[in-house]
């Protein structure tokens, strides 16, 4: 990508002239600015897929998959799964997605 930016904006070859630093200076200025571009926060689902998944989720998917599948042909597992989650993160209690939103909150700032 690095390659493809510097041949966009500054052409097939590279000078040797004086130019050549100010072109460092560009790319480096580039860096800088990506670099300080906030992370993107992470949804409470996704974190919750992330503690969750190998502990509960997983378990009770695999015992459900049969059903899933037989009830939904043609319809991509991850799909499945997707919703499967979702379905899960709903049944679970107020107070507990409250707190996986509160420790979203606490890594997002």
């Amino acid at each position: 990508k690095i390659a493809q930016w510097f041949h966009y904006n500054h052409g097939n070859t590279i000078s040797t002239t004086s130019d050549s630093k100010e072109n460092v200076q560009d790319i480096l200025s580039t860096f800088r600015s990506m670099a300080a571009a906030r992370p993107r926060k992470q949804s409470a689902l996704s974190l919750y897929y992330e503690r969750y998944c190998k502990k509960k989720i997983k378990v009770k998917f695999d015992a459900a998959w049969p059903s899933l599948k037989a009830s939904s042909p043609g319809v991509p597992q991850i799909q499945m799964c997707n919703d499967f989650v979702q379905a899960e993160w709903e049944s679970e209690t107020e107070a507990f997605q409250k707190e996986i939103e509160g420790q979203v909150e606490k890594s997002f700032h």
